[in-house]
């Protein structure tokens, strides 16, 4: 090989192609094809990613478990070609509006890398107390902290025993969160273990249902993108004499939290409306504990640094980590007085905000490909330079 020498797959990612522009001694494998242009080798480079070449490929291309094309299909693919000098200077032009495209892409990069940072360290502030030190500051004789923990464990006494299912049987008390966790909290706020501050923990159904072609939603860990359920991504249903059967025991509703433990572990969401649906058992169930905890608050734990450290310490497994029920339980809450839980949650009104606008920077790279694909076909239809 040497400069200016272009190589197209011939198989498996057929019709790719790569530029040599710095060559050391080397040769190439009987997959690729090498061409070595008579024309402007960066001219052939573009027009080797319009959507006119690729769609000759398609044309041209074979086979079925791994597709390929051939060097004399390849012969046959036509580019326009122009004078020499309006070679150099289509690439010219391309070079500096791909140039300042990059140049906006590296930025939405840099964007949302710190909107992620921003994201976490607004989230370790909050459920460290940080968030609101100005708050307890100027608003004193808060619920004490013993008067919290009394609180939590009558009420979810109280609720345990109100349970039909539960009549006749021994109340075993939630364990204590961990509290090894190098983290003072500040005065007025407790560490409680997950058990303790939700009335429930379980996860989806077990077994695969019998699917319908519409009905009830049935959600797989794959509709959760960026911390809410994508709605339109479902791809399953069941009958909602399915639902009801199923979901007899605890029906998802408004207040919830849905966890992620299986595969892609660790992310929690808040169910923000009541509408019917069910979810596999890679999604645990959590119904907290009202007066102890705020349902959004309790997202905002799970889904911080804080939550994160536990969920990797805790995920088992080797080709698919998973969170267990039971080690999910034991993980420690911090848990503030419940007017505390209603500032940050307002305070943190930001950071729901950052994941529609990470959502609007991976749109707008879109748009960037897009636009590369609009010059390059005006460059070859002959409208990008006089």
């Amino acid at each position: 090989m040497r400069p200016g020498d272009i190589l197209i797959a011939r198989a498996g990612s057929v019709g790719k192609s790569f530029l040599i522009e710095q060559a050391e001694r080397a040769v190439f494998a009987s997959y690729l094809i090498r061409y070595r242009p008579k024309v402007v080798p960066r001219y052939v480079h573009y027009w080797l990613q319009t959507d006119a070449y690729w769609s000759q490929i398609v044309d041209n291309t074979a086979g079925i478990a791994v597709p390929n094309v051939n060097a004399s299909k390849l012969d046959r693919i036509s580019i326009p070609i122009p004078e020499p000098d309006i070679q150099r200077r289509i690439v010219e032009r391309i070079d500096e509006l791909f140039s300042e495209l990059d140049d906006g892409e590296e930025e939405l990069r840099r964007a949302r890398a710190e909107l992620e940072t921003y994201r976490k360290s607004l989230l370790k502030a909050a459920v460290t107390g940080d968030l609101t030190a100005d708050w307890r500051a100027g608003n004193p004789g808060q619920e004490s902290a013993e008067r919290l923990r009394e609180r939590i464990v009558v009420d979810r006494r109280s609720r345990w025993d109100a349970e039909p299912r539960n009549k006749g049987k021994k109340y075993k008390p939630p364990a204590d969160g961990r509290t090894a966790l190098e983290i003072t909290l500040p005065e007025g706020w407790i560490w409680a273990s997950l058990d303790q501050v939700c009335e429930r923990i379980t996860d989806g159904t077990h077994q695969p249902p019998k699917f319908v072609s519409e009905g009830v939603p049935f959600l797989v860990i794959r509709n959760v993108v960026g911390g809410k359920i994508n709605w339109p991504s479902v791809g399953k249903w069941v009958s909602r004499d399915t639902y009801l059967r199923e979901t007899a025991r605890l029906r998802p509703s408004k207040g919830d939290v849905l966890y992620t433990a299986v595969g892609s572990y660790g992310v929690a969401l808040e169910v923000a409306e009541d509408r019917e649906f069910m979810f596999q058992r890679h999604i645990a169930h959590l119904r907290p504990l009202p007066s102890a905890i705020h349902q959004r608050f309790l997202a905002y734990v799970l889904n911080s640094s804080l939550g994160r450290r536990q969920a990797d310490l805790a995920a088992r497994g080797v080709a698919q980590k998973t969170v267990t029920l039971g080690d999910l339980a034991r993980f420690a809450i911090p848990v503030p007085p419940n007017a505390e839980q209603q500032v940050i949650c307002s305070r943190l009104a930001d950071v729901d905000q950052s994941g529609p606008l990470s959502s609007e920077c991976q749109e707008i790279h879109g748009i960037s490909q897009i636009l590369r694909q609009s010059i390059l076909a005006a460059a070859f239809r002959g409208d990008l330079v006089q």
